[in-house]
């Protein structure tokens, strides 16, 4: 039980990959927020006992709490760190004391400042590749067969050894972790394929073939293969800041791309739910990928961060995008959602989330073999 006997150099790994995200989407609402006059009364890493606080001249309560998974900044006029209204104490409120609450805010305002949460993070995401890019380069392979595999997908769809792939599902192909990407996703599915054969452009359909494979957890997940190499590998360093920028951006908004068409496929039940990972499953990836070097953590946590963007902006109430949805039916209907509907939504996401949470954590003790640890501690 690796995990077990070495939970402390998981711990601290986890907690700087956690407490970076943290910081920079809770600061994102934050300096928003203040922009536009919003009085803030607390800014919280974690959840829980307060380990240790101190206000600044604002007012604002800075404190780290004893519960380390996530975090919230409580405005002037929130009931709860979830940005929940406090109705009476909305009611009640002075002329002074509206001109500094967040639920006084004019609309696009509220919009910003919730928005600005998940936008930090992809902003710095972006830092994070263009770093990378410009300090250690990007590893690309050249979309150049140097294998087929014999009676593989590839080989039945009549590819060869030097074809050079010029779009693949009606997608540009840049590099041979593109045509991976798109393959990993699509199992099951026939695409076509363009590929450059000597002075001749040539179209083929081919269906990737799906496999079961394990994850460095253990459990196994289904990915698509056609079964074709390429040994055309360099590392590419961006000296020019708009071309790094420019290569970040499509490398986030890929894999926020990937993720969704992921999450897709768990829904419609053509991948497996146990792939998703939660706490003890980030807790595991920061120690492997900080036993790699710097990059290699900047790079997870780069990674991280897009990906709470995008879970951010999700339509449910409790996360940034329910709060949003709500902003924009305020806007359409010209009035503000009824505050009944509102709390019941509340209720509802709150419920959601803690299904997720049991759901992912569940998934975790499983893949990293828990059960079986704590059951060979009573039956031998």
């Amino acid at each position: 039980m690796e995990f077990i006997n070495n939970i402390f150099w998981y711990t601290i790994p986890f907690l700087i990959v956690l407490s970076v995200l943290i910081i920079v989407h809770e600061y994102g609402h934050y300096i928003i927020a203040r922009f536009f006059g919003v009085k803030i009364e607390e800014f919280s890493l974690g959840f829980g006992k307060k380990l240790f606080s101190k206000k600044d001249k604002h007012g604002t309560e800075w404190k780290i709490c004893a519960i380390p998974f996530g975090g919230y900044v409580k405005m002037f006029g929130d009931e709860n760190g979830a940005s929940a209204p406090n109705i009476k104490k909305l009611k009640k409120m002075t002329n002074e004391e509206k001109a500094v609450s967040f639920q006084y805010k004019k609309l696009y305002q509220r919009f910003l400042i919730v928005f600005s949460g998940p936008f930090f993070n992809y902003v710095f995401a972006i830092l994070c590749f263009v770093f990378l890019f410009m300090s250690f380069g990007e590893q690309v392979t050249k979309p150049i067969i140097s294998e087929v595999k014999a009676e593989s997908a590839a080989f039945q769809s009549g590819l060869e050894v030097g074809d050079y792939v010029i779009s693949y599902d009606d997608q540009k192909i840049e590099k041979f972790e593109d045509i991976k990407r798109i393959t990993a996703l699509n199992f099951g599915k026939e695409m076509p394929i363009v590929v450059k054969r000597g002075d001749i452009d040539v179209k083929m359909l081919i269906t990737p073939e799906t496999i079961e494979k394990k994850s460095i957890f253990g459990e196994s997940y289904r990915e698509g293969v056609i079964g074709i190499l390429s040994n055309e590998v360099e590392f590419i360093k961006y000296k020019n800041p708009a071309v790094a920028i420019g290569q970040s951006f499509k490398y986030c908004n890929q894999m926020m791309t990937g993720t969704l068409k992921a999450l897709g496929q768990i829904i419609t039940g053509t991948r497996s739910g146990a792939e998703l990972g939660g706490p003890l499953k980030i807790a595991k990836m920061s120690k492997d990928f900080a036993e790699q070097g710097f990059a290699a953590l900047i790079y997870f946590i780069a990674v991280l961060s897009v990906n709470l963007a995008l879970i951010n902006l999700f339509p449910i109430p409790v996360l940034d995008g329910g709060h949003l949805l709500f902003y924009i039916i305020e806007g359409v209907i010209r009035k503000p959602v009824p505050e009944k509907i509102q709390e019941v939504c509340f209720k509802v996401g709150f419920g959601i989330i803690l299904l997720l949470v049991i759901v992912i954590t569940i998934n975790d003790v499983k893949s990293l073999s828990i059960f079986d640890f704590i059951k060979k501690m009573f039956y031998k």
